[in-house]
């Protein structure tokens, strides 16, 4: 029998290494021989056959593997190889690892390889960049491939196919990942094959070249870069439209795109747009961008992603519609909806022929999956999904226009048609569940012994609660004995419960409905034979009573059983008798609820205001109704409740009203009833919300207190929110991937008890940078939340998403990563501001500036303190002192503040100084001389006490470097903690031996005080007394009398008394006087806020306050005030020098105006960088994101000329639209590279003019350096991390957890903290720089000692 192909692999681009000419004038297909010739004289660079596909010039039609045929495994480490010219690994080439993947599953004997073919593309097909080498070619290939099968006896005796491999092991990752990436929809393959010749490479895909098949690393962050955006998506929604209007005969479809979309469908409503839209293919299509009450114009990313979303909530698909390959319910990239709604559980197969019948397999052992329509465990595919495009691309506009697109829909037609069902309707629909939930339940849980003598019992109960009639029909009918001669020919088929029972003995009654049905016909005999009224007749009646008296206890009790059986969520997956409980669980729960058109908009508690904002700039609230719209401020107060009431008059009597936005300002107090939210469009909540009422239960919850299961519930209880109340039509969530963090949480379980019929997620980073376990738990929640079933807890999901994803993940299945880009292509959509060309990119640079002498010795102070800690711990002694190493698991948190105060000293604009208080001072006095050092060492180490805790430096007895701290050695010589060696046990000076105890209990306990260097200045101006002079001040200029005031007087002199009058303060306006430069007022002494220094004098003109330089001492913010104050210069003069404007003058001077961003991580380094710029600038000039002001201070920065400026921090980083910014200057290097992300987001968004120059901040030989070099890619855990730390082994496994993966990030920082020398440092004017304790960072340390009271400890 000839094998058919069922399965083939296409790559559009790869590449490959041709040896010899290449004359290929029509780009034909050319066929690839796999035959080994390691020999080929052509090419000796074994790298090259390693990491490319080589093969020979064309020759007849076909084309001959050069060297090896190549082998891949499916493994993420098999993907490099160890062949390199550098000794290194490197990524081999798709075409390779393709070819070596057929071919290692052919030598497994699971396929069977039918045809490899190239199309070598010309030199003018393909780029500069792809043509560098000479012999390297652009081609695309495609492989065919046959999947044998065998037909085998199941254990239940039925013929089984069995693909692939006869055993029920797991496949090997090879086959695994061949089922991943294969494809059987030949109507692709085939339009491909014929468009091939018109295929250009070299224009397809010039802004954005697609990414390689295989990722370069398992990394969630590999995956959605190969998610497509919904430009990409053949949707093909308007050819599923049949055209009903004749565009020959002047209908609208033959008018002009823009009269139809500008002058026609702006005036029509939701759904009139609609209905026009469903008319015909061209209307469709032309009418897509069209959306009613948007005063804005879409981009096209916005278009297509509106689009996609309407698509996605369409119509409500579960698993049965996918089994058909022709069905076009369900779009997806591959032609395999079932494989990428299920994660990969299955793949599909067809056959090359016409009519074939479409078979899915499973990918854990090859056996064939059988999927049925009606099965009550059919998964249902989430209605909605993820809107994950870059931050800033417009993703609250493209909500909003789906929920303008949308306006009028709602939830309570099928409402409706449910209230219009008679009682006796609901009845009978209520015992056809109860009786499927019964025939489930025998046939799951009965085992044939069980219903034997369930079914003897029953014909016991039946026949003893009829004792004197049941005798008639026990035996068979004798027409001579009974006196029936005729009986047998009008009874056609006679039984009798002798029989009856005998089938049962034999186990003929498969279905309890078998035999309920014999019962009846033995009945239904004797009452069509003997006539009414005769004793027989009668007996049949109430023995027909009885039975189906009794037949109703029973099948009640078993349902009753039944259903508290599997009530909970997580009892017995996969049980259709649980589904079908949980079924009629819901559908009650579902006709419990207000039904309602609204949509329900959770956003994060910072974006609240942005969402007003936004509805209010770019909706047209009159548009969507013709009555007047109501928006209403919910707070929980008196005067709320009575508004409630004048707005349900408004809506519902006098109907002259339309509630239309309801938004939740407050998060704790309890929401208005269900039918007065139902009313509203749009209901609009902080996930605050979700918090803090998850504590009150689910709705489901208070069900069952009312139905009297009380024992869980006290009376005191509160009820549950009024959001599970209502029905939604849909609902949103903004930054939704906050919501799918850590373990399962208190948000994703309150969002999952809310019935809304469509569900959405609006994230611009589905999971931030974190490790891709923590990622992949994430995305577990997110499909939690949006309701696709295929891994839900009825579905088993938790040992089908371990066994798709996880586990295969940690071993480095390549079949892992592939099914979870499959399911997020078919639910989420993606757009990267690279796909927009009208969006310019930011310019990204990294200044590295040196640290200022105050900064150096700063900073060494924190990193002695660090090293101290970290190699007195490590020394071996009698006892131990390994609890107290900041890299112990149990110092967590004192490790993280210690790297976090190394990190604030970078910023500059603080000093440490250590101090000791008198005991430790005293019993180190003591402990040093009990040593007997010698007299001069003595002496010394006093002397650098004294000057430790005055800020003085001494110097290191080895190195000669000059620090404020040094290690005590017993013999009295002073060390740096470079110089020390944790493995000698003698000084490194003297080389006399030490007692590591000893030298444990010696070194003294300092705290570290931290000294703001503004608070310092401010200290020692007033002790200067510079400031305002109160000897300058006229005697009769002493007192003022407040204008428009009520007798209110207060003094010049703040020596003399104040007078107040019984309203202080009434009508006061501050004033300032010239002869003062503090900027305080002469009247309440208020410090003056709005100050403006950007004058010619440098001075305020109001408070006459002066200007403040910022010192080079503090290296970034005086590098951020010389910037600013530079490029606020260029753009005065560039104003000033345009008199007579020629065409580029005019280009100039439209340029955008300065508006900065200076932002941080941290809020001390705000509080110091911001108050230096204020200092210099005024406080009119620089505006803080920050506290309850923030809204206003955002105002001011947009809308105020002189206000250039703005302070940023954690909490604005997601939201804001600052797209008018120009510049944003970061701090710090940070350590979360998605909240960076973000940050820049904020100004490289949608409705920018420019590019935005994002300037990085690092200290030079700092900390800052060794992160930065960590985030371009050469940090790897499982080199970093000792083999004795508590981190190896799962580092050697990869499967360090997330919280694992960041205390391993920070053991790496804190052992390669260095100090710094320069000249500063140096007694002797000479860089004698020691080995830094970087270099030894894989080693592995020792057994560390100290004691818990000597710890590193810093005062906050």
């Amino acid at each position: 029998m000839m094998e058919i192909e069922n399965g083939f692999l296409y790559q559009q681009e790869c590449e490959i290494v041709v040896i010899g000419d290449i004359e290929v004038p029509d780009s034909k297909w050319l066929n690839l021989i796999l035959e080994e010739n390691s020999s080929n004289s052509a090419l000796d660079d074994e790298t090259c056959l390693s990491l490319d596909l080589v093969v020979t010039a064309p020759d007849n039609g076909s084309v001959r593997l050069c060297g090896p045929r190549p082998r891949f495994d499916g493994t993420s480490k098999d993907m490099k190889s160890n062949i390199s010219a550098s000794g290194g690994r490197k990524q081999r080439s798709d075409a390779v690892l393709l070819l070596g993947l057929t071919l290692t599953c052919q030598d497994l004997g699971h396929i069977i390889i039918k045809t490899v073919k190239f199309r070598i593309h010309e030199k003018s097909q393909i780029s500069e960049e792809q043509a560098t080498a000479m012999n390297q070619r652009v081609a695309s290939m495609y492989i065919t491939f046959n999947v044998p099968h065998v037909i085998m006896k199941s254990m239940r005796g039925r013929n089984e196919r069995r693909f692939i491999s006869l055993s029920s092991k797991m496949l090997p990752p090879s086959t695994q990942l061949l089922l991943m990436l294969m494809r059987s929809d030949w109507d692709f393959l085939d339009a491909t094959i014929s468009a091939s010749n018109n295929l250009k490479i070299g224009e397809m895909n010039r802004c954005q070249r697609r990414p390689s098949l295989f990722p370069s690393k398992l990394l969630l962050n590999e995956v959605y870069p190969r998610i497509r955006s919904a430009a990409s998506l053949d949707l093909e929604i308007a050819q599923e439209l049949k055209s009903r209007l004749d565009p020959g005969k002047g209908t609208l479809d033959s008018l002009p795109k823009d009269i139809l979309e500008h002058h026609i469908a702006v005036f029509l409503r939701a759904r009139s747009l609609d209905s026009l839209r469903r008319t015909c293919k061209s209307i469709h299509r032309n009418l897509s961008s069209v959306v009613p009450g948007m005063s804005l114009n879409l981009y096209d990313h916005q278009v297509k992603s509106l689009g996609w979303m309407r698509y996605r909530e369409t119509q409500s698909i579960s698993e049965g519609d996918l089994i058909s390959t022709t069905s076009r319910r369900v779009h997806c990239m591959d032609g395999d909806p079932h494989r990428s709604a299920s994660g990969g559980a299955s793949t599909l197969l067809l056959d090359r022929i016409e009519g074939a019948k479409a078979i899915h397999i499973s990918q854990f052992d090859g056996e064939e999956v059988v999927l049925q329509r009606d099965n009550p465990l059919t998964a249902m595919v989430a209605r909605g999904g993820l809107l994950c495009d870059d931050p800033g691309l417009g993703k609250t506009i493209t909500v909003l226009s789906l929920i303008l697109q949308t306006f009028g829909l709602s939830t309570s037609l099928a409402h409706d048609e449910a209230k219009e069902t008679t009682i006796h309707d609901k009845k009978n629909i209520e015992k056809a569940s109860d009786q499927l939930i019964f025939e489930e339940y025998w046939n799951e849980n009965l085992v044939p012994r069980d219903r034997i003598s369930f079914m003897l019992s029953f014909l016991m109960d039946l026949s003893r609660d009829n004792r004197f009639t049941f005798g008639y029909f026990e035996l068979p009918i004798d027409p001579i004995r009974d006196g029936c001669p005729d009986y047998y020919e009008v009874i056609k088929d006679p039984l009798c419960f002798k029989a009856i029972r005998q089938k049962v003995n034999d186990g003929e009654y498969s279905h309890f409905a078998d035999f309920e049905r014999d019962i009846e016909k033995v009945l239904e005999n004797d009452l069509k034979y003997y006539p009414p009224g005769d004793e027989v007749h009668e007996a049949g009646l109430k023995l027909r009573e009885s039975f189906r008296r009794i037949t109703k206890k029973l099948k009640a009790k078993t349902i009753k059983t039944a259903k508290k059986s599997f009530s909970r969520a997580g009892a017995k997956p996969n049980s259709r008798v649980a589904a079908l409980v949980e079924k009629n669980r819901r559908k009650k729960l579902k006709d419990s609820l207000t039904p309602s058109s609204s949509t329900l908009l959770v956003v994060p508690g910072v974006l609240l205001e942005h969402w007003e904002e936004q509805l209010s700039l770019h909706v047209d609230l009159k548009y969507c109704t013709c009555k007047t719209p109501i928006v209403f401020e919910y707070r929980g107060t008196n005067k709320c409740e009575l508004k409630m009431e004048q707005i349900l008059a408004q809506c519902d009597v006098g109907k002259t009203h339309f509630p239309l936005l309801f938004i939740d300002k407050t998060g704790t107090r309890k929401l208005p009833p269900p039918n007065f939210l139902s009313k509203f469009s749009v209901v609009l909540t902080t996930n605050q919300r979700f918090t803090n009422e998850w504590k009150n239960g689910s709705l489901e919850d208070e069900l069952n207190r009312k139905q009297g299961d009380t024992k869980l519930f006290q009376e005191d209880d509160e009820e549950p929110c009024t959001l599970l109340k209502v029905n939604w039509l849909r609902m949103v969530v903004d930054e939704g991937h906050s919501m799918g963090r850590g373990t399962d949480n208190s948000a994703i379980s309150f969002a999952s008890w809310i019935h809304a019929e469509r569900r959405w997620v609006m994230t611009g980073t589905p999971t931030r940078q974190t490790l891709s376990q923590t990622g992949l738990v994430s995305i577990r929640h997110l499909l939690h939340y949006l309701g696709h079933t295929f891994f839900s807890r009825r579905q088993n999901g938790d040992t089908l998403w371990s066994n798709l994803v996880t586990k295969g993940w940690n071993r480095g299945y390549l079949a892992s990563f592939y099914r979870i880009q499959a399911l997020l292509s078919l639910l989420m959509v993606r757009h990267t501001k690279m796909d927009i060309e009208e969006l310019p990119p930011p310019q990204y640079q990294t200044t590295v500036l040196p640290m200022s002498k105050e900064e150096v010795t700063t900073y060494n102070t924190l990193v002695c303190a660090v090293q101290s800690n970290l190699l007195i711990t490590s020394m071996e002694g009698r006892t131990s002192g390994a609890q107290d190493s900041l890299l112990d698991k149990s110092q967590s948190r004192h490790a993280k503040r210690a790297l976090e105060n190394v990190r604030l000293v970078c910023a500059g604009g603080t000093q440490v100084l250590p101090t000791l208080d008198h005991k430790n001072w005293t019993e180190f006095i003591r402990d040093i001389e009990l040593c007997n050092p010698p007299p001069e060492n003595l002496a010394a180490v006093k002397q650098y006490l004294s000057r430790a805790v005055t800020g003085g430096l001494s110097a290191c007895g080895s190195c000669g470097m000059m620090l404020s701290t040094l290690l005590v050695f017993p013999c009295g010589d002073l060390v740096c903690t470079e110089c020390a060696d944790r493995d000698s046990r003698e000084c490194v000076v003297c080389s006399k031996p030490f007692d590591v105890d000893l030298f444990q209990r010696l070194q003294p306990g300092m705290l570290y005080e931290w000294l703001h260097n503004v608070e310092e200045e401010l200290k020692k101006k007033k002790n200067k007394g510079v400031g305002t002079s109160v000897s300058s001040v006229n005697v009769e200029d002493s007192i003022a009398t407040l204008d428009g005031g009520a007798g209110v007087m207060a003094p010049l002199d703040p020596t003399q008394p104040r007078r107040r009058s019984r309203k202080p303060g009434d009508g006061h306006a501050c004033l300032y006087s010239p002869k003062t430069t503090n900027g305080e007022c002469i009247l309440c002494w208020k410090q003056h806020e709005s100050c403006n220094f950007m004058t010619s004098s440098s001075q305020c003109n109001e408070c006459f306050q002066r200007a403040e330089d910022c010192p080079e001492s503090e290296t970034k913010s005086f590098h951020v005030v010389t910037n600013l104050l530079g490029l606020y210069t260029q753009q005065q003069n560039r104003g000033q020098q345009i008199a007579s404007p020629s065409s580029i003058e005019i280009q100039l001077a439209t340029r955008r105006p300065l508006k900065a961003i200076v932002f941080s991580q941290f809020r001390k380094v705000l509080n110091m960088a911001g108050d230096r710029l204020l200092r210099r600038f005024g406080g009119g000039c620089i505006a803080e994101y920050w506290g309850s002001f923030r809204r206003k201070e955002l105002s001011r920065f947009i809308h105020d000329d002189t206000c250039f400026c703005m302070l940023l921090g954690k909490d604005g980083s997601e939201g804001l639209d600052l797209s008018f910014v120009t510049h944003i200057f970061f701090m710090e290097e940070v350590w979360d590279k998605s909240l960076q992300e973000q940050a820049v987001a904020r100004a490289w968004r949608m409705g920018a003019k420019g590019s935005v120059v994002v300037e990085t901040l690092v200290a030079q030989n700092s900390v800052e350096e060794t992160m930065a070099e960590m985030e371009k890619g050469s940090y790897n855990p499982e080199l970093t991390i000792d083999r004795g730390s508590d981190l190896a082994g799962a580092a050697k496994q990869s499967k360090l957890k997330s919280s694992e993966y960041q205390r391993a990030k920070l053991q790496y920082l804190l052992k390669g903290l260095a100090l710094v020398t320069n000249q500063y440092t140096s007694s002797f004017g000479v860089n004698k720089r020691p080995t830094p304790i970087a270099s030894s960072i894989s080693e592995p340390l020792a057994k560390k000692q100290r004691l818990l009271d000597r710890r590193v400890r810093f005062q906050e």
